[in-house]
């Protein structure tokens, strides 16, 4: 599954057969919920058939609490899988000097099991 980033939401893609989950860009649009029941919907369908080491990657330049919410729920979910025996790691990029977002993926990486990598910068272009 492939979303392209807009204004407010961000790109996504999402792919057992080329094991990528990546969500990255700005994420504070109104409705984000709609968007995030998708990525919900596919881990619950997709990943107890995933085969590869699947690295997750978030990196969000702005981010809001229903984005938030949304992210720890999916976050929450692929938790039950790697304790099922599911090779997953989350890759959290932020941006040099976003302090906010920083403390959110040290926050987040408290919250599960899976082993949580951040780090700052990416060549990824979220304008």
């Amino acid at each position: 599954m492939v979303i392209k980033q807009t204004i407010d939401t961000p790109y996504i893609n999402l792919s057992v057969s080329d094991c990528k989950f990546e969500i990255k860009g700005k994420s504070y649009y109104v409705g984000i919920n709609k968007l995030y029941d998708k990525v919900l919907k596919w881990v619950n369908e997709e990943v107890p058939a995933l085969e590869c080491n699947l690295k997750i990657e978030f990196y969000f330049s702005i981010i809001s609490s229903a984005s938030l919410k949304n992210i720890i729920e999916i976050i929450n979910r692929l938790d039950y899988f790697y304790k099922k025996g599911k090779k997953l790691s989350i890759h959290w990029i932020c941006d040099k000097g976003d302090i906010d977002i920083l403390e959110t993926a040290k926050d987040f990486s408290n919250y599960t099991l899976i082993p949580f990598n951040i780090s700052e910068n990416s060549d990824f272009d979220n304008e």
